[in-house]
């Protein structure tokens, strides 16, 4: 027997499309992501069940032993534990890495928030996630897709770079395409002072530290390895397409986390940020320039004479006076910038307490009369 579909006229489809497009559920969705962005877990409150430790020999009361933190139900291993063991290589047991990467990509600022501020739990471990990101990217693309990111490395072109010890330029791309995960850390560990100078006095994470500029750029190496595993696979289903969607998504996506993060307005975070990158660049040409240097004195390579030895000393003083220039410049803007919203936060505050004492002051005034 056929099934017959019910047909819909034309004013019911009208009907469902203004409840779609309607503004009140647009901006009731928009309140319920706002919320959630902001505190998307939510905990149960622990059972206070008894248990006795089978690692230390401690009573205690709870789900975990305070003494060396192993689950209060831990017993003999099962099936269960050996599915738990192989999840957790891949990053998918209690801190799932999946889960990581959603709150990363869509709520990307106050996430790393959360792990900065020291809300460790919420997240899988960033640097293993980097590394499993990067293993994963070994085994999906340069295996099935070789082609599509042009990670192919020419056998021969290898074995003149490690015959030839003089072309270092090449000798480090290829440990770069060989070592991604390292190569990233390395090429983001130029970002971590310029970051901390420029944001240092930022409405959110005031004078973040340098170890936790470490994790920020960590995360923002993940977000760029999420984005190298998902091009090729996405080129395989749209094209080129993809890149022309996936570039600009990756771009606003890491200017968001830092917008997130230090709570700086639109202008605020895109001028900062210009200032991060350029100073991270001239930080790394500098950084360049001592290596060859020094890499020549220690007759690695061919020995610079004397006039290419004071042009790359001389180039690497004018590199490092200017970013100590840029440095300065920015810590100073940012000093204005904050005594002027201190300024503007004392004005309101003002303003406000003004008007309580006012509203106060006609409430006595007419109790009298009404009595």
């Amino acid at each position: 027997m056929k099934k017959r579909f019910k047909s819909i006229s034309f004013s019911q489809c009208k009907t469902r499309l203004k409840r779609l497009f309607n503004k009140a559920t647009w901006q009731d969705l928009k309140e319920r992501y706002h919320r959630w962005r902001l505190n998307p877990f939510k905990y149960e409150e622990a059972k206070a069940e008894a248990h006795h430790c089978n690692c230390c020999s401690l009573d205690f009361e709870g789900e975990f032993c305070p003494r060396c933190g192993q689950r209060g139900n831990a017993g003999r291993i099962g099936w269960n534990s050996v599915r738990e063991g192989v999840m957790d290589i891949w990053g998918l047991g209690n801190r799932s890495l999946l889960y990581s990467l959603w709150q990363l990509v869509f709520r990307p600022g106050y996430f790393v928030g959360d792990y900065i501020s020291g809300k460790r739990q919420v997240s899988f471990p960033p640097v293993k996630m980097l590394f499993i990101m990067t293993i994963l990217y070994a085994i999906i693309v340069e295996w099935f897709f070789p082609d599509v990111m042009g990670i192919v490395l020419d056998e021969s072109a290898k074995k003149i770079v490690h015959e030839n010890s003089d072309n270092i330029v090449d000798a480090f791309v290829v440990f770069l395409k060989e070592h991604r995960a390292w190569g990233m850390l390395f090429v983001s560990s130029f970002l971590i002072v310029p970051v901390w100078v420029f944001f240092r006095y930022a409405p959110r994470q005031t004078k973040h530290t340098l170890p936790e500029g470490f994790f920020i750029s960590v995360f923002v190496c993940l977000l760029i390895s999420l984005y190298n595993l998902m091009v090729p696979l996405t080129n395989f289903v749209i094209g080129k397409l993809a890149d022309v969607i996936l570039f600009p998504s990756l771009v606003i996506i890491i200017f968001m986390l830092y917008k997130q993060l230090f709570g700086y307005s639109l202008w605020g975070t895109l001028w900062r940020l210009g200032g991060v990158v350029f100073c991270a660049f001239l930080i790394a040409v500098t950084a360049f320039m001592v290596f060859m240097v020094t890499y020549a004195k220690m007759g690695k390579v061919k020995e610079l004479d004397t006039g290419e030895y004071n042009v790359v000393i001389k180039a690497s003083l004018f590199f490092f006076v200017f970013i100590l220039l840029n440095f300065a410049v920015a810590h100073l803007i940012n000093i204005y910038s904050r005594r002027k919203s201190r300024r503007r936060e004392a004005a309101l505050k003002q303003t406000k307490d003004k008007a309580v004492a006012e509203y106060l002051a006609q409430t006595e005034q007419s109790t009298p009369n009404e009595e």
